[in-house]
């Protein structure tokens, strides 16, 4: 990546995403034919009792890293430079 796109908080979350979503699009593509016999129509159902347990598995982290989040101070006490001088330089 370049440097532009690493500074870049909004860019470099798009790219995230994205990779995120081609990277489970790789193991559907992988995975679901062994699960999926020629002519069985069922690969519908198997997407919606794959994407089941990653939506709750998922949402259940976001949720526990959230409120652990909330916990913890995201700066150091002992931070020798003040935050708004430290952006200054950015």
């Amino acid at each position: 990546m370049s440097g532009k796109t690493k500074r870049s908080p909004s860019l470099l979350g798009k790219l995230a995403l994205g990779m995120l979503f081609v990277r489970l699009l790789d193991i559907f593509w992988t995975i679901l034919p062994f699960f999926h016999p020629e002519g069985s129509g069922k690969l519908l159902d198997l997407v919606w009792m794959s994407l089941g347990p990653l939506a709750l598995i998922g949402g259940t982290w976001m949720f526990l890293f959230a409120n652990n989040l909330k916990k913890h101070a995201l700066l150091p006490n002992h931070e020798q430079i003040p935050l708004v001088e430290a952006l200054e330089h950015a």
